[in-house]
């Protein structure tokens, strides 16, 4: 039996797929029978599967006892360093008029993905296709967060 602990990484089998109020939902089943909900619209690149089992990353725990999960990336690793290339800035707003700044930006296989940057540098001027290498120090909601220096970004 694991303990479920912040930060720590389990194993959990997708158990299957709910929609409950229009969200949609997987059921993880962790190692000790204990069922928990993961909102799947962030994730639906992943890939994954109802019946097999991943990895998955205690994000948070709120003062209820509610475990919130990460599953690992695919193809990206925290700690891991990475070139990406600049496609565009956005600013979303949600319906709560939280405002969210986001660069997109393509990987090595020109896919293109959602970053986040962990200092500050969304006021900076980038150029499209601009190489980016970056550290990704944290992933939350299927959103990398990325850290760079000004002399590690190169044209």
């Amino acid at each position: 039996m694991q303990k479920l602990e912040l930060n720590s990484t389990c194993k959990c089998k997708i158990f299957n797929n709910i929609e409950f109020e229009g969200i949609s939902y997987y059921i993880l089943l962790d190692s000790s029978g204990n069922k928990h909900l993961l909102e799947n619209k962030y994730f639906t690149n992943y890939n994954h599967q109802i019946g097999k089992t991943y990895n998955f990353r205690i994000d948070k725990i709120n003062c209820k006892g509610k475990y919130f999960f990460e599953p690992e990336h695919p193809n990206y690793k925290i700690g891991k360093n990475y070139d990406f290339y600049f496609v565009e800035k956005r600013i979303e707003i949600s319906k709560k008029k939280k405002i969210r700044e986001l660069i997109i930006c393509s990987d090595n296989k020109g896919v293109e993905i959602e970053v986040s940057f962990a200092n500050n540098y969304f006021n900076s001027e980038f150029l499209p296709k601009q190489k980016i290498s970056a550290k990704v120090i944290r992933i939350k909601k299927g959103v990398l967060i990325i850290e760079f220096h000004e002399n590690k970004t190169t044209f």
